[in-house]
């Protein structure tokens, strides 16, 4: 509302014309199937109680001009009691008016002055939050909502931990996921959130330094099909899943692959004893038409062949119905050991048109991996600043408004006393950081100077309307003149 008394809020009518409700700027409610207007309503009205929105912690209001004064108040309210004819109710809001003429807020009330920047203004920024180190596909971004808080050249680093969540069944694979994230300010050598688990896309991240987190995770590593295909749409399409054999269970490794596919000899496969409760199945080294290349560590990787259908002849990658050939990786553990990590395979046969991969062929394997313990990212903090080859370009857009001034201006506050003129406003706007002011009437005589000394976001000075003598002067302005010698000389 632009009055402190919410008076230009309070629009709703009730069935007498009367207005009685105030009209919400943004209403944000549990998901909870409690939503619509309420069953009881009052004098011909029926309180809204949302759309099953979802609670969210921040609002961005662009309905506001410069210069003028917004207040805002969050209240909650709750969903009455309709079996026993009691409608919705409201949280007070806390705000009075002082006999001066001054504003008392409440904890959930704020008033805000919306104003164009300092000429020459750069906002802060984090910059990109880059992936140095690790593989994962998830995402991290910010938000600034203290641009006087944002530290200038700080480097910060965000680590996590990961951890292998066991299945809920014996037969499903376990899950490796991310446990929690650490942030640190390495220029200030402080860790600033420790080993916190909190990073879905529900939980408020804190406010840190002027900025505040957000994560785009996965829960799993798992095969992005979006971005895994072959490079011809005639094969079958393929299987990639996590290695079982028996009581044997491959690694879930983060990484991308591709297998490339030649003549016979193109690759050879790794001999392998594959036991179970039943006996052993063992895999002759042979010559095959593919090569597995491990993506994210570049480099091609060793793999075993468990081949059940040679009806398109030894060493080739095919599939007779239930018959499926199956290409296993193995890759070196942190001892330097070959485990096994996933496997390949057709998913059908050539039925249907389809052909089996040959001599040119590639399978682009591409996973989505939630943040682990390799990953590693890091962004530069960059304060906001005057930039004096621009405040030079935006002297051009220094204005006073109104003028020329008759009466009144629309953003002057209500006159809080019985009689008398009240306050008056005349704005300068897109001011440099520090500038001076001298008016004068139109016979040259100089009535007025103002020392501009603001923060780099409020380009904008207030004059009262007063001289320096307290006299109140005429409603036109006569002349006015800036000098920005205050300005930095440098950004």
């Amino acid at each position: 509302a632009s009055d402190p008394a919410f008076l230009d809020a309070e629009n709703i009518t009730n069935g007498f014309g009367i207005k009685q409700f105030k009209t919400a700027l943004a209403t944000f409610d549990l998901k909870d199937g409690i939503k619509g207007f309420d069953p009881i309503g009052i004098n011909g009205i029926h309180y809204y109680l949302g759309n099953d929105s979802g609670l969210r912690h921040t609002f961005i209001d662009t309905t506001v001009h410069n210069g003028f004064k917004y207040y805002y108040a969050v209240v909650s309210y709750n969903k009455g009691y309709p079996e026993g004819g009691i409608i919705p109710a409201e949280s007070p809001m806390r705000i009075s008016l002082q006999a001066n003429g001054s504003v008392k807020l409440g904890k959930n009330v704020a008033v805000v002055t919306p104003e164009a920047p300092a000429a020459g203004y750069v906002p802060p920024s984090l910059g990109k939050i880059s992936l140095v180190q690790g593989t994962t596909t998830g995402k991290i971004n910010y938000n600034i909502f203290d641009i006087n808080k944002i530290k200038n050249n700080h480097v910060y680093y965000i680590t996590f931990q990961d951890t292998l969540k066991k299945a809920k069944t014996s037969n499903a694979p376990d899950i490796l996921t991310t446990k929690d994230y650490t942030l640190t300010d390495s220029t200030d050598n402080v860790i600033l959130v420790d080993r916190s688990e909190n990073f879905g896309p529900e939980y408020r991240q804190p406010i840190i330094d002027g900025f505040k987190l957000s994560f785009n995770n996965v829960e799993r590593v798992s095969l992005n099909r979006k971005e895994s295909s072959w490079t011809s749409n005639k094969i079958p399409p393929f299987v990639f899943e996590r290695f079982v054999y028996g009581q044997i269970s491959g690694e879930q490794r983060p990484d991308d692959y591709d297998i490339i596919f030649g003549n016979i000899g193109e690759g050879k496969s790794t001999a392998l004893t594959l036991k179970t409760l039943f006996g052993t199945n063992k895999l002759p080294a042979e010559d095959v038409n593919f090569k597995v290349y491990n993506k994210s560590a570049d480099k091609f990787i060793k793999f075993g062949f468990l081949e059940v259908d040679t009806t398109g002849g030894k060493g080739k990658l095919t599939a007779k119905g239930a018959l499926k050939d199956r290409i296993i990786f193995l890759e070196p553990n942190a001892n330097d050991s070959l485990v096994f990590t996933w496997w390949f395979y057709l998913a059908s046969d050539t039925t249907g048109g389809y052909r089996f991969p040959q001599a040119g062929d590639t399978a682009h394997i591409r996973l989505n991996k939630p943040f682990l313990s390799s990953d590693i990212f890091r962004f530069v903090s960059k304060e906001g600043f005057i930039d004096v080859r621009k405040a030079k370009v935006d002297l051009n857009n220094i204005k006073v408004v109104p003028n020329p001034y008759a009466a009144a201006a629309l953003w002057e506050p209500k006159n809080p006393y019985s009689s008398g003129r009240g306050l008056r406003e005349l704005h300068f706007t897109h001011l440099p950081a520090k500038a001076t002011i001298r008016i004068f009437t139109i016979d040259g005589e100089l009535i007025k100077i103002i020392y501009h000394n603001s923060q780099f976001n409020d380009g904008t000075e207030i004059w009262n309307m007063l001289s320096r003598d307290k006299d109140r002067k005429s409603t036109c302005l006569n002349s006015s003149h800036t000098d920005i010698s205050r300005m930095p000389s440098s950004a």
